[in-house]
């Protein structure tokens, strides 16, 4: 029988004011460590500070005095107000007791959690490798971390009702169906094999507008042929506000390694069109489309959806 410690379980990384600047940094960086696969990635701005900081630590409060959390938060009266929630599934938590001296903050930890989070704040606390880049708020305790993390599940559906997300069993589902499909799953689906050329990718401009354009001409396919900063620069500027998926540059690489489309678990994971006057519009699967330009293949099996 599988260790309890083991068993995969939800868990969050929320980044603090200046740190949402370096918000698509800071998602690659998590998606390095192949123990956690990063499912959602949501600004919020917060428009009652006390309240939030209330909301965030609301299930810690009850183990860690509230005194502690207030003196350590007080900075972020001072820095913009504005945060985001990184949402994974940790499927190797190796959870432990918390090393403290002091017997009210042996809480229990994910220890691949805490890893990653001490990783992030050497990289970007204003002390510490963010020094020059993220400004210390004088008068505060200088650890003023760019991040907070769930250390036990009971956090979980907490952070995601402050973030407006679905809850808990949601996201198990939705993990089960992107990373472990069922083969036995079959659904009526209008599927079409269409020329690759034929489908035009919609995707946003500098400006925040919402265009088309043929697959050569998209940051991903860019991306792919060593165009590589107009896909850095896209999702730099969409991280976690219209690209709310993982589609960070490494994981976007690691995708393109070795890509079979619909390979078995995923043969009902077909890329999703609209079908417009015998002109294809993408729905879902730009970065496959990408890769299937990329690759020369010239025609593809879609689901063609409605608009």
């Amino acid at each position: 029988m599988k260790n309890m410690q083991e068993k995969r379980r939800l868990d969050y990384f929320v980044v603090w004011g200046y740190g949402v600047e370096y918000l698509h940094e800071i998602v690659n960086l998590i998606d390095e460590n192949r123990e956690v696969d990063i499912l959602y990635v949501k600004k919020k701005q917060i428009e009652d500070i006390d309240k939030y900081i209330a909301d965030i630590y609301a299930k810690e409060w009850p183990s860690v005095p509230k005194e502690h959390t207030l003196s350590k938060t007080g900075f972020l009266h001072h820095i913009p107000q504005q945060t985001a929630l990184i949402l994974v599934m940790n499927r190797h938590p190796r959870v432990r007791t918390q090393h403290n001296k002091n017997p009210l903050f042996r809480m229990p930890e994910s220890a691949t959690v805490k890893d990653i989070k001490i990783r992030i704040r050497n990289e970007y606390d204003p002390n510490k490798g963010g020094r020059g880049k993220i400004p210390l708020v004088p008068g505060y305790h200088p650890d003023q971390h760019v991040i907070h993390a769930s250390d036990f599940p009971a956090q979980i559906q907490n952070a995601l009702d402050v973030f407006d997300m679905e809850d808990v069993e949601y996201w198990e589902s939705y993990w089960i169906n992107r990373h472990s499909p069922l083969l036995s799953m079959e659904q009526t689906k209008n599927i079409e094999v269409c020329n690759v050329d034929d489908i035009l990718m919609k995707i946003l401009n500098s400006n925040r507008q919402m265009i088309t354009v043929e697959i050569q001409n998209s940051p991903h396919y860019k991306f792919l042929n060593d165009e590589k900063e107009h896909y850095e620069q896209y999702w730099k500027m969409y991280c976690g506000d219209i690209l709310k998926e993982n589609h960070c540059p490494s994981a976007f690489e690691r995708l393109f390694v070795g890509f079979e489309y619909l390979r078995p678990p995923y043969h009902n994971s077909h890329i999703k069109v609209e079908k417009i006057n015998n002109k294809y519009y993408s729905v879902d699967g730009d970065h496959r489309l990408a890769i299937l330009k990329t690759l020369g293949f010239r025609q593809v099996e879609v689901e063609v959806v409605s608009a």
